[in-house]
């Protein structure tokens, strides 16, 4: 259909929707020598808020393109310390359906969300091209996708990230729980999360996924980040993972290491569920600390 008046467009592929998701294929496209439109039913910007919130990976794939677009995206954001608290609308005039308060708790954020904890891997870094992607858990990157069960229910990974502690995936739960429960865990503390398939069918391709093994397991940080990783069973690996730890994030072990504890302002957040600095939980289970 086109416009009174107006010729058909003749082109391979058509964005619906001049937001990032659409301006953003449409720059990949032309890039690559791909002809394509964009149909947006504005004709004029929008100017209440819309994609107040970017991902890393959306900066990435930005600066691939052009650094220079990127950088200027950037130097539009607020600074962190002006970002307050983050809402969601059905509409403008709708009441508020959650919100996230992102200065509640200004110390345990500027530690957990500030540090570059990032472990080295012997593994060949995989391609950055951004048509080509392709998940992978070296750290560094984002947390495949992927959905499994906890406590019965059917869930994505990325929902069961711990929002203030460090989150081990592994298919070998029980081994890690156990030997985290006789370890000092530094802060901020790790919750761990086993890795249980949907179906039995689907678990070969789960630890496809994740790229460790049935014994190994794959540490996250509460952006979706991994920081480590290792193919070797808990009774090798994990002191290195705690020495990783102590390391990326200062060197700081609790005194009330291995104790479960919040202040009654940290209780009060919507970021914090019950995981104190230096303990381990664990996801689908029962607590071992």
């Amino acid at each position: 259909m086109t416009p009174s008046g107006e010729s058909p467009v003749d082109t391979p592929v058509v964005n619906v929707g001049a937001g990032p998701a659409g301006a953003t294929a449409a720059l990949l496209l032309a890039a690559r020598g791909i002809p394509s439109v964009i149909l947006d039913r504005r004709t004029t910007p929008l100017f209440h808020p819309a994609a107040h919130v970017v991902n890393a990976r959306t900066l990435k794939i930005w600066h691939q393109y052009s650094p220079n677009l990127a950088a200027n995206i950037v130097a539009l954001s607020p600074a962190h310390e002006a970002v307050n608290l983050i809402s969601w609308y059905g509409a403008l005039a709708d009441p508020v359906i959650g919100s996230i308060d992102l200065l509640s708790d200004p110390e345990r954020k500027a530690h957990i969300h500030g540090s570059a904890l990032v472990a080295a891997d012997a593994a060949q870094r995989p391609t950055e091209d951004v048509v080509d992607y392709r998940s992978t858990t070296y750290p560094g990157a984002r947390l495949p996708h992927a959905r499994v069960v906890v406590d019965g229910k059917t869930i994505l990974v990325h929902d069961v990230i711990e929002m203030t502690a460090l989150t081990l995936f592994t298919f070998a739960g029980g081994r890690w729980q156990r030997l985290l429960a006789h370890s000092v865990v530094p802060s901020p503390g790790i919750v761990v999360v086993p890795l249980v398939p949907v179906a039995e069918e689907d678990r070969s391709s789960l630890v496809e996924r994740f790229q460790v093994g049935e014994s190994g397991a794959v540490l996250v940080r509460p952006d979706g980040h991994v920081v480590w990783r290792t193919s070797s069973p808990a009774e090798i690996a994990t002191s290195q993972m705690l020495d990783t730890v102590r390391q990326g994030w200062g060197g700081s072990t609790p005194d009330h290491a291995g104790v479960e504890q919040c202040s009654s302002s940290a209780a009060d957040s919507p970021l914090i569920r019950g995981v104190a600095y230096g303990t381990v939980r664990t996801r689908g289970g029962h607590a071992v600390r």
